[in-house]
């Protein structure tokens, strides 16, 4: 509220009119009639008709005067130095409170002040840089799509030169494996912003994701339509018109998809199955048209991914997705802004500085989405990650053993089902509904008009060990053999064969392999190093000596046995001597995803690394 001259302004901030998610501020000014007689004529009226209300008594005055006067005195003679303004500014805001409100008021002043409500009137403009990776941030489309029209736009898509369009391989990210005393570190090529990597997926997909528009008036109007055919006349014959051509959105997908999974592939040594590809799709396609959206953009492609794979692919299909190789990292003369969410960070000689800032949008209800990935880190030199292997013992990582015991309680129960099930039986209703009816047999035999009812097996208990076997490593691919006792009363003893972890350093300190089969057996600290156990030196293959391992360590009747074969006759006379049984479930009746998710395994050089490793680990 400001009381001026003959005038009152009440500000008022409400919803704005064309995006209630938007607020505006609204001005309410009320005119005040002039009066009769001068305002120092109101005083001497109030005065003669006996009002105090625009004066004072002159003994209030006088004390006024007695403590103002110092005042005034040390402002003349310069003693408080007063504060200036600009004139026709509101300059300082002068506040008058009680004595008892003036420490708690100058108390909650110190505090930093909350972000105003209303639309911040910025002072001036200033010109930066915006780094690459966060045009996702600010275009409403997928950085490639613009790459695309520009090439058309050009009329660069089809190459300058006969052989400039590349092929899918000169796309796709190398992963780089170098020898650093002894170990191997898995990293990516160097894929800097302007690389020649950007532009040959940028090539790639406008040579395989533009579309020819029917020719026409309407057609070269288009939005996201660009003539590379020439400057022909519009108004000519249907055949003398320029060719127009323009990007095609599913294409566009197919592109990503391409270029995201043999970059997986490349960098994984993982297999994409066709199966992932049409889930992507589908899942993509799908996604977008609930979200109101005829054709699948940035965060759909993500998503979609993530699903059908892991974030190792979601991260290459990002960087497909994103690729706009005429964008720099920096500027010689402009500092370089990042945008992350609704915080801009400005990056120039004078350090960093982050400003907030709420977005605007012409569509209701359109809000910024983080996309579900995370940056893969890479060393500046390998030399570094080395670094971290001080030879303080190897250790696991926590939230793997946390997802492999849920997984072992979860075989072992299974057994315990399959064996149940073999014991249920069914029968012909005579005088007890048993378990129940049993509907299935029932129908089977409905022409003979009678109830069959069932009763459920029983198994007292679960098993007591689990193996599993993703391969039999008949040439040998997993050599490196371990057996680690559990930390604590929750975890079991685990033995296991992998890939050499020395062949993945993905961080410093911490090592990646993959399970070729492992051993859990249950309670922890009694489990013998069974590589090393003479006892198991004539058994065969890595396979048959786990599972005869976890026969001898069960102390339940049963033993979970998780492959693609069943055990040998051999193994199950073995024991069935020592009172056991094993129970063989089919590797293939499991999910896939959790199977994957299982047999990654990561080991750390030192208890230490478990504080960093999160940011490594995928």
């Amino acid at each position: 509220i400001h009381l001026l001259t003959g005038q009152i302004e009440v500000s008022l901030t409400t919803n704005s009119a064309g995006d209630k998610f938007d607020l505006e501020t609204t001005t309410l000014t009320a005119t005040i009639a002039p009066s009769a007689v001068e305002p120092y004529g109101e005083v001497l009226a109030k005065v003669l008709d006996g009002d105090p209300l625009l004066s004072v008594r002159g003994d209030i005055s006088e004390e006024c005067w007695r403590i103002c006067t110092p005042v005034l005195e040390a402002f003349a003679d310069g003693r408080v130095p007063l504060q200036e303004y600009e004139a026709g500014t509101t300059g300082p805001l002068l506040v008058l409170v009680g004595a008892a409100h003036a420490r708690p008021l100058a108390a909650a002043l110190a505090t930093p002040a909350a972000t105003p409500l209303a639309r911040v009137r910025r002072s001036r403009v200033e010109l930066s840089h915006l780094h690459p990776e966060s045009l996702t941030g600010l275009l409403t489309d997928a950085p490639l799509a613009h790459a695309v029209y520009e090439m058309a736009r050009n009329g660069n898509a089809d190459g300058d030169a006969a052989g400039d369009v590349p092929d899918l391989e000169a796309t796709v990210s190398r992963c780089l494996s170098l020898l650093r005393g002894g170990f191997t570190v898995h990293t990516r090529e160097e894929q800097g912003w302007g690389t020649d990597r950007l532009h040959r997926v940028t090539r790639y997909a406008a040579a395989h994701a533009l579309r020819e528009l029917p020719p026409g008036p309407a057609a070269a109007g288009e939005p996201g339509a660009a003539s590379v055919s020439g400057a022909a006349g519009a108004s000519g014959s249907p055949s003398s018109r320029p060719t127009v051509r323009g990007p095609d959105r599913a294409a566009l997908t197919r592109v990503v998809w391409r270029v995201g999974s043999r970059s997986w592939r490349e960098q994984t040594r993982e297999e994409p199955a066709p199966w992932q590809r049409r889930v992507f799709h589908d899942f993509a396609r799908r996604y977008a048209r609930t979200t109101g959206q005829l054709v699948p953009g940035l965060y759909a492609w993500v998503v979609a991914a993530r699903g059908v794979g892991d974030d190792n692919l979601a991260w290459e299909v990002l960087q497909a997705a994103r690729a706009y190789p005429w964008q720099e990292a920096s500027a010689d003369d402009l500092p370089t802004a990042r945008i992350d969410g609704d915080e801009l960070e400005l990056l120039g000689r004078e350090g960093t500085r982050r400003v907030r800032f709420r977005r605007r949008f012409f569509r209701v209800k359109k809000r910024w989405q983080r996309i579900p990935v995370r940056e893969h880190p890479a060393p500046a030199d390998p030399d570094d990650w080395l670094a971290g292997f001080d030879g303080q013992g190897l250790c696991s990582y926590p939230p793997e053993d946390v997802v492999i015991e849920d997984y072992g309680r979860f075989l072992k129960k299974k057994a315990g089902g399959v064996v149940a099930a073999e014991r249920e039986r069914s029968e012909p209703f005579s005088t007890s509904l048993l378990d129940g009816v049993d509907v299935r047999e029932t129908l089977r035999h409905f022409q003979d008009g009678r109830v069959w009812v069932r009763e459920s097996g029983r198994w007292p208990g679960e098993a007591g060990s689990v193996v599993v076997i993703f391969d039999r490593d008949p040439g040998n691919q997993y050599p490196y053999l371990m057996t680690w006792l559990g930390e604590h009363e929750d975890e079991s003893d685990m033995a296991f064969y992998s890939s050499h972890p020395g062949e993945q350093v993905v961080g410093p300190g911490i090592l990646r392999a993959t399970y070729g089969g492992f051993l859990m057996t249950y309670p922890p600290g009694r489990l013998f190093d069974v590589w090393q156990d003479p006892d198991y030196q004539g058994v065969g293959e890595k396979a048959e000596v786990l599972l005869a391992a976890a026969v001898d360590y069960s102390r339940e009747k049963l033993v979970a046995h998780v492959a693609a074969h069943p055990p040998s006759g051999r193994m199950r006379h073995y024991a069935a001597s020592q009172g056991k049984r094993i129970v063989h479930v089919p590797i293939g009746s499991l999910s896939p995803r959790a199977l994957k998710k299982l047999r990654v395994l990561h080991i750390l050089v030192g208890r230490d690394k478990r504080e960093i490793a999160g940011a490594y680990v995928w």
